[in-house]
């Protein structure tokens, strides 16, 4: 019942999680295709987001991912929500800026989640890996749900038996 199901796997015992092995190459830089998911994308929004990014964790879309500041990536996949000022040393100036970039993770995870398309479907489907959800233990039901027992066995346990071995 739709009632007993773990609320964050939705009864499926598994989530899927952005696998950053497969989205990331650290030995490359973002502009040489390093975060492959926009490696060939035009898209100019994604790069000037992530060249202000750069700006403020000091890192620019051509120096090597593995050599990108930690909290300039955590930037890039996760999202940022703030204003900065940027001195502009070579010619003397102040920029400010003001950055809400959601992150690519949550961008790829948004689209994966909602996109009807079967085409963007497939597409991210090679960045994402499934894991057993922690909290129920890929059991796919509630805690409290999982406190029935038939011969000391919860509701879970039972339907992993084959049905032969029920009898």
């Amino acid at each position: 019942s739709p009632k007993g199901y773990c609320d964050l796997c939705k009864g499926i015992g598994y989530i899927e999680e952005i696998n950053l092995d497969n989205l990331i190459n650290y030995n490359l830089s973002i502009s040489d295709g390093g975060i492959k998911a926009i490696q060939d994308n035009n898209n100019t929004w994604i790069l000037n987001q992530i060249k202000i990014i750069g700006k403020k964790y000091n890192f620019n879309l051509k120096n090597k991912i593995n050599l990108i500041p930690e909290e300039g990536m955590a930037a890039i996949l996760n999202g940022i929500n703030t204003n900065f000022t940027y001195v502009n040393k070579n010619i003397g100036i102040k920029e400010r800026h003001n950055i809400n970039f959601e992150g690519i993770i949550n961008f790829m995870k948004n689209e994966y989640d909602n996109n009807q398309s079967k085409t963007t479907q497939r597409w991210l489907k090679k960045y994402f890996i499934k894991n057993k959800y922690t909290k129920c233990n890929g059991q796919k039901l509630k805690i409290e749900s999982l406190h029935f027992l038939i011969l000391n066995k919860n509701i879970s346990e039972i339907s992993d038996y084959d049905i032969q071995d029920l009898k």
